[in-house]
């Protein structure tokens, strides 16, 4: 004969079983130890996000997954990010109740790779070769290095507003810090924004840096400063440094009209 079992939680429960024949006076009854299996996967990832071009090992969990240890992962399960394959997988352990693997991710930047505000958010996800079905996923990202998207002359020539694409750690500067040269490559350009007195450079959003020109400073439009390499990265610290990259200033979007006005005396001496 066949029985269907009740829904309960994972774990052993002590079952009886009465069976009475049509013919039996009284039933027969058994008891006996039941065990329920919870059968749903879940993916916890501890490092959900990673640099994009950098493809540096970190450990996710699955439960009720289990793998062998003694062949390699690459035979049991396919590991992607979005579109894209894992460099390697791992299998650390494996039990019937949870499975920690080590998985490498590749660098995400095919041509199909979208980013936005410096950040792709892809569904990784572990899928069982022998059995499809067999899945489980969870959102990972990529984290690009920020460039710098605009520098800007204000109206009056006196200042420079430096945009980034997505928003940044700001150099590692704390409010206190305002030298330009923890930003820009000291070359012939970086020297026009000083003259009489030091260029000041101070960070007005994780987006914005605002450079104020020395007296006399000479830079002008068409000029082109260079982020150095190795200072500026994201806001959240998972991407790689910004490498070093020119970017042209660009004139103001309004330019002033210069007037001129000359006084003197009314009359002069006859």
């Amino acid at each position: 004969f066949e029985l269907s079992m009740p829904s309960a939680s994972a774990g052993e429960v002590l079952a009886e079983m009465s069976v009475q024949p049509a013919d039996a006076p009284v039933p027969a009854t058994a008891s006996f130890t039941f065990s329920f299996f919870d059968d749903n996967t879940a993916l916890d990832c501890f490092e959900c996000r990673k640099p994009s071009s950098e493809g540096t090992p970190f450990r996710v969990t699955i439960t009720n997954f289990l793998i062998s240890t003694a062949l390699a992962a690459s035979d049991q399960i396919t590991v992607t990010f979005g579109s894209e394959g894992a460099l390697g997988v791992v299998v650390v352990s494996s039990t019937a109740t949870l499975t920690v693997l080590s998985i490498t991710p590749p660098s995400y930047s095919c041509a199909s790779c979208a980013y936005a505000a410096g950040e792709a958010a892809v569904d990784m996800g572990v899928v069982l070769r022998t059995d499809t079905s067999r899945a489980a996923s969870s959102r990972f990202s990529f984290w690009t290095p920020p460039v710098i998207s605009s520098i800007a002359m204000n109206q009056l020539g006196l200042q420079l507003a430096v945009t980034f694409d997505h928003a940044t750690d700001r150099a590692g500067m704390t409010a206190t810090d305002q030298s330009c040269a923890h930003v820009f490559v000291a070359d012939a350009a970086f020297a026009k924004l000083s003259a009489i007195t030091p260029a000041k450079c101070v960070w007005t959003t994780a987006l914005t840096l605002n450079v104020m020109l020395g007296v006399g400073a000479t830079l002008v439009p068409g000029d082109a400063l260079t982020l150095q390499a190795g200072r500026v990265r994201s806001a959240n610290l998972v991407s790689l440094h910004s490498p070093s990259a020119a970017t042209t200033v660009s004139a103001p979007a309004f330019l002033m009209e210069p007037s001129l006005s000359v006084s003197g005396p009314t009359t002069i001496d006859q």
